[in-house]
């Protein structure tokens, strides 16, 4: 038999560049996620890995880790001044909040040489800025409405990081170099894609653990070129709009065994309050019960990531692929309005509910996938919220 393997030369080097989303961190005494730093320390040695942070992504670090240090100045501050009544003797701060503004700096710039990153600079000469302009004013990703401000724009950060990693991927376009981009915000994400899907050497993934998979894939005994293509290939399997007799997504039905296999979690359940037993009267609670009603007015399916997960024999590749689905639920009110409504407002929520399907095939030397066989979906957990309306957007349910 003829292995279907294509034997692995050394891997190319990886240029990784990341938004803001992936470095984040609520605990600002770190300098990043400690998840960002343990992915890195883990999988540095796996493959060349070379971190280039864009200029706005260490600008906004520096920014957050600033402004929560000059909060906690502004109460020492306000303390001391207590102190300061108290003892009739004058207690100052020595501490500033230009002080720590430098300080965080020098610990940001600790830390990125600490994992041997470099800082690109924003491409300002040769960004189109008609262009971006355009986009701007009419809300083009990554452009969005603000959602605490509909009459204003977001995403002027977000752009600037899309263009300088436009510039990294177009300076290495000759090179043998894979240029990676790992960002959570969909819309960034989205426009990034759309720039680069003609370029070979540029890879877009949502979360660590997305690239982690595709970082696991590198090791097995296949060369660089076959890898892509295979991650490529494995996605479009698993869905593809254009061809639906072939897809695992629509060949399965997997919205049908959703539906049929976890009715209860596509529907919404909230507990309301109870009528009062003790009065008389029809109270307010009766009133909220009678009308507390969620209709679901949009659904949008969505496909995620498809991972690798594992290689059994030569040919036998595991994949696990993440569902999400979107739903819109307003409340039931009385209609015209009544004196409830003005007491009850109509609100809107969403309710995410993420699925997972796992699923194998054998691969041919020319990537081409035969032999499937589909697991059944597993339900992996459920949320909701109040979603303003950049949530609306991304899960598209305007």
């Amino acid at each position: 038999m003829v292995s279907t393997q294509i034997r692995r030369e050394p891997p190319p080097e990886h240029l990784i560049v990341v938004d803001t989303s992936i470095l984040w961190c609520n605990d600002k005494e770190h300098p990043v996620s400690p998840e960002f730093n343990d992915f890195w320390s883990s999988n540095r040695d796996l493959i060349p890995m070379y971190l280039i942070l864009p200029e706005v992504v260490l600008g906004e670090l520096h920014f957050q880790q600033t402004t929560s240090a000059g909060k906690i100045i502004k109460k020492v501050d306000q303390e001391l001044d207590r102190l300061t009544a108290i003892c009739c003797k004058n207690y100052t701060n020595k501490h500033s909040k230009d002080k720590a503004k430098h300080q965080i700096y020098s610990k940001l710039d600790r830390w990125l040489k600490s994992v041997g990153g470099l800082i690109a600079p924003t491409p300002v000469s040769s960004i189109n800025w008609n262009e971006l302009i355009e986009k701007s004013i009419w809300r083009i990703k990554p452009f969005s409405f603000d959602p605490d401000n509909t009459d204003n724009e977001k995403g002027f950060r977000d752009a600037l990081i899309m263009e300088t990693f436009l510039k990294i991927s177009n300076d290495n376009l000759n090179d043998n170099k894979n240029i990676i981009f790992i960002c959570k915000d969909y819309l960034l994400k989205e426009a990034v894609e759309d720039k680069t899907k003609t370029n070979t050497n540029v890879l877009v993934f949502e979360t660590l653990q997305d690239f982690g998979a595709y970082i696991q894939l590198t090791q097995e005994e296949i060369t660089n070129k076959f890898v892509k293509s295979i991650q490529t290939r494995a996605q479009k399997k698993f869905f593809s709009q254009n061809k639906k007799d072939s897809c695992i997504f629509y060949k399965q039905n997997i919205t049908q065994q959703v539906e049929e296999r976890f009715p209860e979690k596509l529907t919404f359940d909230e507990t309301v309050p109870s009528a009062s037993a003790s009065s008389g009267m029809l109270s307010l609670a009766s009133l909220v019960t009678q009308h507390n009603t969620w209709i679901n007015t949009k659904t949008t399916w969505w496909i995620n990531a498809t991972r690798f997960t594992s290689l059994e024999g030569e040919r036998e590749y595991h994949w696990a692929t993440d569902l999400t689905v979107a739903q819109k639920y307003t409340k039931n009110l009385p209609s015209p309005p009544t004196l409830l409504t003005s007491v009850i407002e109509s609100t809107t929520k969403i309710k995410l509910i993420k699925f997972n399907v796992k699923w194998k095939a054998n691969v041919r030397s020319n990537g081409k996938f035969y032999d499937i066989d589909v697991s059944p979906v597993q339900y992996i957990e459920s949320s909701t919220e109040i979603p303003n309306e950049e949530m609306l957007n991304r899960w598209q349910l305007l």
